[in-house]
């Protein structure tokens, strides 16, 4: 089944509103089949889907959200959660590929913790533009 197969069959399903597809790393290693397992069980599990992962929606349900937000840093999380309170969101099984070129570039376990580091403090209420200083000093 091809990945547009996978989207027209979830939205198939009138509850389902969007998605993302399971996320693989573009080089080989342990390393990073463990990150992709984490990302993939925190889709799966948590419902928190990022860009890397190919978000899709249907076109009400992005209007309906609001669209991206105008916020500089974890804008995909936020419609995320916007479209989880449209419908259900779903993770489909084809897989998305992206570079492994930032992990490469700045260290693969810098970048796992500032990545993780980046989520928790929204998690607690940091605001988007005091996490994108952060982020644009890791760069």
């Amino acid at each position: 089944m091809t990945a547009l197969e996978d989207i027209e069959k979830a939205l198939d399903q009138e509850e389902v509103v969007g998605g993302a597809f399971r996320l693989r790393i573009d080089r080989p290693g342990l390393t990073f089949r463990l990150i992709e397992a984490g990302s993939n069980a925190r889709a799966r599990f948590l419902g928190i889907f990022f860009g890397d992962q190919g978000i899709f929606c249907r076109r009400k349900a992005f209007w309906s959200a609001g669209g991206y937000p105008a916020i500089p840093i974890m804008e995909d999380w936020e419609l995320g959660r916007a479209l989880q309170r449209r419908g259900r969101m779903v993770l489909l099984p084809s897989h998305i590929t992206t570079s492994a070129r930032r992990w490469e570039r700045h260290g693969t376990w810098r970048t796992v913790f500032l990545m993780h580091k980046l989520k928790l403090l929204y998690a607690w209420g940091t605001p988007p533009e005091k996490l994108k200083e952060l982020y644009d000093d890791a760069r």
